[in-house]
């Protein structure tokens, strides 16, 4: 029942946007309603919203909008064991982000990078890019105790 109430909630947000022409919010539904869906253990139903999250994101011009999909749909894949495809979605997700703008997100798709490159088993770049992560996390209270590496 709170899947279904959410996902109707997400959908209307997505009709409005839609109405109102506004990529980037629709970008955003569909990453909220791919997250739902992988929380409710649908990874292929989150990994097919994530890639409806890209298209939208890429009409928008909004490049944090579109770094955060491609990380979203890069996670999709990781956590399908598709590591080599989730790798390739991460480093053009860092590529578009900007750590100035949030650094938050740079610093999630560089823990999502260690963690790809770690299943590839170059365990000494998943170091680097962990050890980045943690450099930014540590300059952010609210993620000090919520933060972990994988």
């Amino acid at each position: 029942l709170q899947v279904d109430s959410a996902f109707f909630y997400v959908d209307r947000s997505f009709e409005l946007a839609s109405y109102w022409k506004m990529p980037a919010v629709q970008a955003e539904a569909k990453l909220t309603k791919a997250k739902i869906a992988f929380s409710n253990k649908d990874p292929f139903g989150s990994l097919k919203l994530n890639e409806e999250a890209v298209e939208f994101a890429e009409q928008s011009e909004d490049s944090l909008v579109l770094a955060k999909s491609l990380s979203q749909l890069g996670g999709s894949y990781s956590s399908l064991r598709l590591d080599s495809t989730a790798l390739e979605y991460c480093r053009q997700a860092l590529r578009l982000a900007d750590p100035k703008r949030d650094e938050v997100l740079y610093g999630n798709i560089l823990n999502q990078i260690g963690h790809c490159v770690s299943n590839l088993g170059d365990n000494q770049a998943a170091l680097s890019y962990y050890q980045q992560y943690s450099d930014i996390v540590g300059r952010h209270k609210m993620y000090k105790e919520r933060a972990t590496c994988h």
